[in-house]
């Protein structure tokens, strides 16, 4: 997961991995935690990147909420 630059500086855009991208967007997962402390609040954009969480959570995520990843961004 990582935030990118964008010629507007006011734009946040941040790539995040399924399956949490698509908990974000369904409102299931409220709180994202980073390594580094921002200062910055408001709307941000996400987007879903190639790669899927390969995590033991993410995979129980996957099963938990019946996501079909080749359906999903």
């Amino acid at each position: 997961m990582m935030a990118l630059s964008h010629p507007d500086q006011n734009v946040v855009v941040l790539g995040i991995r399924q399956p949490w991208v698509e908990w974000i967007l369904r409102g299931i997962k409220t709180i994202e935690v980073r390594s580094r402390q921002t200062v910055r609040r408001g709307p941000i954009n996400l987007y879903a990147s190639k790669k899927v969480a390969g995590t033991q959570a993410a995979t129980a995520a996957i099963e938990k909420y019946g996501l079909d990843l080749d359906s999903l961004p």
